[in-house]
């Protein structure tokens, strides 16, 4: 049996357990701090989402548990973006013009 922690800021936010052949289904996001916005769960910081989106279907797919594992235990960590403020960004988006 695997344990996957999903991991906010230190802190377990979620646990799963699987058997070869379950499901780990991505649990809701997290509130994200502010200034930042969710986008996902990876398995280490700066690596490639856990969940994608393989037959289009417009939601994250499941991952499969497999027995042949090296991990007993898999911790899975929040990824977090900083939220672009237009008004700094970009500057002409904050003062649109207007046809006279």
């Amino acid at each position: 049996m695997g344990v996957y922690r999903f991991v906010v800021n230190d802190g377990v936010y979620a646990v799963q357990e699987a058997r070869d052949g379950d499901a780990i289904v991505q649990p809701e996001g997290p509130v994200a701090p502010e200034g930042m916005s969710f986008v996902g769960w990876a398995l280490e910081e700066g690596g490639a989402p856990l969940f994608v989106d393989a037959d289009g279907d417009g939601q994250a797919d499941p991952v499969i548990a497999r027995a042949d594992s090296p991990y007993s235990e898999v911790t899975v960590l929040a990824v977090f973006d900083t939220v672009l403020n237009p008004n700094i960004d970009n500057p002409v988006a904050s003062f649109p013009l207007r046809l006279r």
